[in-house]
């Protein structure tokens, strides 16, 4: 759920909640009402709380596109370029494959990387 959507929708139910304290409401005591608007407030309160993780998280996914291509450059730049830029490469694939890549011959002479 989009945290800011929540958030919104929580104002403005606390907004109705306490525009019917204040006109009255013929199916709820004004105890009733500011029940409601008591909860209402918590459940904004949690979901502000969950508000900075959300942005963090947010952050990330928009990085990811550029990683993403910082990496197959790199990858690349391994294939077609210097000793540097071919270490660098191995390096890349062995922190995104856990440390360890098998290269397995194929019987048309190509090679598979597992």
């Amino acid at each position: 759920m989009n945290v800011g959507a929540a958030q919104s929708r929580a104002e403005l139910r606390i907004a109705r909640l306490r525009e019917r304290l204040r006109q009255g409401d013929p199916d709820m005591t004004p105890d009733e009402v500011q029940a409601a608007i008591d909860r209402a407030e918590a459940k904004r309160g949690e979901i502000a709380a969950r508000q900075p993780g959300a942005r963090a998280s947010a952050k990330v996914l928009a990085m990811l596109p550029k990683a993403a291509d910082e990496f197959r450059k790199q990858l690349r730049l391994g294939l077609e370029g210097s000793e540097r830029d071919v270490l660098r490469a191995r390096v890349a694939l062995r922190r995104h494959f856990g440390g360890e890549i098998r290269l397995v011959s194929e019987a048309d002479g190509g090679v598979v990387a597992h």
